[in-house]
Parts: structure tokens; sequence; C-alpha cells
């Protein structure tokens, strides 16, 4: 009888353990972050603003520190919706990582994201912050009040992310107008593993 009586006991202990961890799942789930301050740009307008953000520092970065030439993704999507934001109901949020280019040396990539803060700072956002997450310096994050976002890193790679900021729409609305000023030699993969299906772009400026 107390055997039986122990094991009801461990029973039930296993299955309010189980109940516990289930119920913080929850709260932690229940308790992200809604980013609030959105803007008032359109897609459209956010997306045009963030494509030309981006090529700018491409631009920069081949001529003024040395990373050469920016080649396009060839598998992963260039475009995708921003995971590190959780936009209001009826907002959305589009992130873009056209291409990667060489490495930074250490000696000019303080230089090089103060120069991309030179750039970017007339569009609002914060100073470089270090990524604690990356090892060695080796990374960047530029904030926004309005929650859009640049990330560059330069483990193997140099790559740069910029985050359009939660902007009123669904995602992708009205592609492929903003990405214009997308030269022919960038436009690989698109919103598509594996350019699968091919992407439609918008006529090129470039």
């Amino acid at each position: 009888m107390q055997l039986k009586l122990f094991k009801l006991i461990a029973i039930y202990s296993i299955i309010s353990l189980l109940g516990s961890c289930m119920n913080k799942s929850d709260d932690y789930i229940t308790d992200r972050h809604v980013h609030k301050n959105i803007s008032s740009l359109s897609i459209v307008e956010a997306r045009y603003r963030t494509v030309n953000l981006l090529l700018s520092f491409y631009d920069v970065l081949t001529r003024d520190f040395g990373v050469g030439e920016w080649v396009p993704q060839s598998v992963q999507a260039q475009v995708e919706e921003n995971f590190h934001i959780d936009c209001p109901i009826g907002y959305t949020s589009e992130a873009y990582r056209l291409a990667s280019a060489g490495p930074f040396t250490r000696q000019n990539w303080q230089a090089a994201i103060n120069k991309m803060h030179e750039i970017a700072q007339p569009y609002g956002f914060n100073a470089p912050k270090p990524d604690i997450s990356e090892p060695g310096g080796a990374s960047a994050v530029f904030s926004h009040p309005k929650g859009a976002r640049i990330y560059i890193s330069y483990l193997k790679r140099s790559i740069i992310q910029i985050e359009t900021p939660c902007v009123k729409g669904k995602l992708y609305d009205e592609w492929p107008k903003g990405t214009e000023n997308i030269p022919q030699r960038l436009r690989t993969t698109g919103r598509h593993e594996n350019n699968e299906p091919p992407e439609t772009w918008a006529t090129s400026n470039k």
C-alpha cells in the first residue's frame, strides 16, 4: 500500500512539474514585446529607403574600406519577413540582405561603422553598438526608435542586414515596387530560397 502511495505521489509530482514548465513557456511567449512605435511610411516607401541605404553602404565600404565586390546571395533569400520585431496587428516589417563581401581588417572596422553611422544618422538611426552574441567584436547593431535595425558582421564574409520599421500592410504588399534601384547584378533569389520560383523585380533604374 505504501509503495502504491509513493508511486502516485511521484507521478503527481512529475505531472505538476510538467505543467509548471508549460505555464512558464506560455508566459514567455505571451510576454513578447509588441513594438508600438510604428512608422507613418507606406511599405513601398520603407522598402525603397531601406534598399537605397543598403546600396549606399555597399558602395562606400567597397570604395573606402577594401571589402571588395558584393556578391549576391545564390541560395538564401535576399528578402524575408523580419523576425526581430513583433509588429502590431495590421503592420509588418521586411528584412534585406542582398549580398556579401570580403571581411574588414581590425584596423578599419571602427572607421567603417562610424562611416555607416554618418550615412544612417539622417534616417534616424542611433550610433552602433557591439552585438554581444557574436565573438570578438566582429559585429554591430544600429537601432532606430521606430524599430528599424541595421546589423553588420564580418566573421568570414561581410554581411549587412537592414530591417524596415513596422509599417501598415501585409508582408510584400505591392511588391516589387521599391526595388527599382537594385542593380541587375545583385538580383538573384529575391524572396525565395534557391530562386524558386524566379523572382519578379521592378524595372531597373541601374
